[in-house]
């Protein structure tokens, strides 16, 4: 039995491969382009939006009520405590 170089076994990849490739695109479909259908689609969801958009003045006052509450530490989430961000800024692993 002959031995095949490496050089001969990536050339005779190739040609299989080749070969592969043109008998793929040579093959006889019967799909005709003028049948085809387009996908279902769904309709687009609602994006949730305020009941009424803030005025400059409202919303500044909000900003100024929430960095309040961060100032005096009265967070409404309970993983905003100070000890909690301490804590997470030695760093974190969350796999």
């Amino acid at each position: 039995m002959t031995r095949l170089s490496r050089r001969g076994l990536l050339g005779l990849a190739g040609i299989t491969a080749a070969g592969a490739a043109l008998a793929a695109c040579n093959r006889d479909t019967s799909l005709n382009p003028l049948d085809w259908q387009p996908l279902p689609t769904q309709p687009p969801t609602p994006t949730a939006r305020a009941a009424e958009p803030l005025s400059a003045d409202e919303a500044l006052a909000r900003l100024l009520e929430g960095n309040q509450r961060y100032v005096t530490a009265q967070f409404a989430h309970p993983d905003q405590a100070p000890e909690r961000r301490a804590e997470l800024a030695g760093g974190q692993a969350p796999f």
